[in-house]
């Protein structure tokens, strides 16, 4: 089975993701971006597993906080795989996110801090 976080990075410094929104500028955080898990197997709750599996490995490597970008999907709206790469607002609830920034209609910033607030 082929599934897993796509890349796990600790951030420095954030960069715009587009020309008009730009995410909060967040030190001594990790970054959640997007997961992979392979078709035959998606559609199972492995995201679930691996949100919850990944704040546990940030902070094991020291990072002051976690944050995650996931996508607000509106009640009844079909959203494509390739488009929910980054998660749902759910997977992140359950493993213990908050949001703390809504830099667009469609995305949230997610954070879950290790020490004192991160």
């Amino acid at each position: 089975m082929n599934t897993g976080c796509r890349y796990f990075v600790t951030k420095t410094k954030c960069a715009c993701r587009t020309k008009t929104q730009c995410l909060p500028v967040r030190t001594s955080a990790a970054c959640l971006p997007c997961f992979t898990v392979r078709k035959g197997y998606r559609g199972r709750g492995i995201t679930y597993h691996l949100a919850a599996a990944t704040v546990g490995y940030a902070r094991d490597r020291g990072a002051a906080a976690l944050e995650a970008y996931p996508m607000i999907v509106p009640p009844g709206k079909e959203i494509t795989w390739g488009e929910l790469h980054v998660g749902s607002v759910q997977v992140f609830e359950e493993a213990s996110f908050a949001e703390v920034a809504r830099p667009s209609p469609r995305r949230i910033v997610m954070r879950v801090a290790f020490t004192g607030g991160g």
